[in-house]
């Protein structure tokens, strides 16, 4: 599936958000959902930060008062491990657990997410093409990958067209990457371009001087890095927000991992995890993630906020995460990081 982006140049950075209206379920649903999640009392997130469960405590709350929010923070290794520790001791600790499609497979394998048989997404605002893993996860926004750069250091007019436009001797030793997001990155990439090519050119880019740092994004504000290859257009929003003097490009081809909340099975408050989620798919709650944190759907029928906008007139390659593509790009993002950095 391709869609067309635009390289934020010169657009207002502020984030702001158009939601469409779309089909909900009917008042007396949704009334007799929040009458059981207020019983329940409780709704404990596992999510990478904060982002979720200050949704819910706050402008979730105000909606659907009486439900008292537990934040669970961890990452995604960690995450699999504790919703598999609570499995195994019969103890229950997590209703919602964010993740991408390849971390919720891990536990819906062992059947420990639940799924269409015992969730019914569409009652709670999500089309077919909002669900990965057969159903058990419902995606809330996309992780789209672009190129950032800084802004005091970098004409626009001198940006990289391409991939191998970050190879050109002027930018030795000026350009940084995660070590987590270029594999990953190039894995979308080579979706489009095929495994050879791309390892290839990911061996070019590396070996013509490229940074790696768990700190990229911040390295790249402070000046100390002119180009970042891969990284996520909300990372560059929320730090220019901030002040930072970054903003994002993109190149040909750019991939987007798709993230949302799965419930777990045995969750304690099931209730209340249907309702958040049922909240994050309206436009309200779309509105007010994209406000906290920069994040939203690319693609999706009806959508509309300003990272779909800006990115409607590009003309990049946009490769969406699909149940048909996720475990491809998985077992690609393995190839990369063993060939360019031997892990």
């Amino acid at each position: 599936m391709a869609f067309v982006i635009l390289a934020a140049c010169d657009a207002d950075p502020t984030p702001t958000s158009t939601p469409i209206l779309q089909a909900t379920p009917t008042t007396g649903a949704i009334a007799q959902l929040y009458d059981a999640a207020k019983a329940e009392g409780k709704l404990a997130i596992m999510s990478f930060d904060s982002t979720y469960a200050d949704l819910a405590s706050g402008p979730f709350t105000e909606r659907f008062p009486g439900i008292v929010v537990e934040a669970q923070l961890a990452n995604t290794p960690e995450m699999t491990a504790r919703i598999a520790a609570q499995a195994e001791s019969g103890v229950y600790e997590t209703d919602l657990v964010q993740g991408s499609a390849g971390s919720v497979l891990a536990l819906a394998d062992r059947g420990l997410i639940a799924g269409p048989s015992e969730v019914d997404w569409a009652s709670l605002g999500y089309a077919q093409e909002l669900l990965l893993v057969d159903g058990h996860l419902p995606v809330q926004w996309d992780f789209v990958y672009a190129h950032g750069y800084n802004t005091e250091l970098v004409d626009p007019a001198d940006l990289p067209q391409t991939l191998e436009g970050f190879t050109d001797p002027k930018w030795s030793g000026k350009v940084i990457a995660s070590p987590f997001l270029y594999p990953s990155g190039m894995a979308f990439v080579a979706l489009r371009q095929g495994e050879e090519a791309t390892v290839t050119l990911a061996k070019r880019i590396f070996d013509a001087d490229l940074v790696l740092s768990d700190s990229a994004e911040s390295l790249l504000g402070s000046g100390e890095a002119s180009l970042m290859v891969h990284v996520s257009i909300n990372r560059m929003i929320k730090d220019r927000l901030s002040g930072a003097p970054v903003d994002y490009f993109f190149t040909p081809v750019a991939g987007a991992a798709r993230i949302g909340l799965a419930m777990v099975k045995e969750a304690q408050n099931p209730s209340a995890a249907k309702l958040f989620n049922y909240w994050l798919a309206t436009p309200e709650g779309k509105a007010a993630l994209f406000e906290a944190s920069a994040q939203a759907l690319v693609a999706g029928l009806g959508e509309d906020n300003e990272i779909i906008r800006r990115v409607a007139e590009s003309g990049a390659d946009i490769v969406l995460e699909s149940d048909a593509n996720w475990r491809e790009r998985s077992r690609l993002t393995a190839v990369m990081r063993e060939a360019v950095l031997g892990q």
